[in-house]
């Protein structure tokens, strides 16, 4: 049986899997913002056109016959957009990618309130490895009193800081 002091630290050492899940976001918010920017540019740099050039139609005239002269079903010709439906469409896709990124800056709020609980210090960490009815008084009586084998660990704190940035991640009530 045994109580080991494993020392002071942050609440990112202590639930080093909430640190990885935190590095994880930032690492995704990191490639989906400037890839959201990148598209609302080139959204923006759209320009629309009202029909196809002269020469874009004879060489679209020169692939139907020979489509039809090598006996391949015609192929009907390619829809063109009138000029306000490009413009709709642009705006649709730009009103789409800012949505978009307005909620990669949510998540990266999100991820920097975490990533500033994670790192509040102060935490201090035990581990226990023995029978129930040696952890004291208390947990002796709320563990049933028996000596079955058990492990913990035990954080706590005196810094009412530290109790506040513990209980967003820990249920304490």
């Amino acid at each position: 049986m045994s109580l080991v002091a494993l020392g002071s630290m942050s609440i990112a050492v202590a639930v080093p899997a909430a640190a990885e899940a935190n590095a994880a976001l930032d690492v995704a918010i990191g490639i989906a913002a400037p890839n959201v920017t990148a598209q609302i540019t080139a959204a923006a740099s759209f320009t629309p056109s009202v029909s196809l050039s002269f020469l874009d139609m004879i060489a679209m005239a020169e692939q139907i016959i020979a489509n039809i002269e090598a006996a391949i079903a015609a192929i009907p010709p390619i829809p063109v957009l009138d000029l306000d439906a490009q413009v709709n469409l642009a705006l649709s896709v730009k009103a789409d990618l800012e949505a978009m990124l307005l909620v990669v800056n949510a998540q990266l709020t999100i991820q920097l309130a975490i990533a500033s609980l994670l790192a509040t210090g102060g935490v201090v960490a035990y581990a226990w490895d023995g029978a129930n009815d040696a952890l004291g008084p208390a947990l002796t009586t709320a563990l049933g009193g028996a000596t079955t084998h058990s492990n913990a660990i035990i954080l706590y704190t005196t810094s009412g800081a530290t109790w506040t940035a513990m209980q967003s991640f820990f249920k304490t009530t």
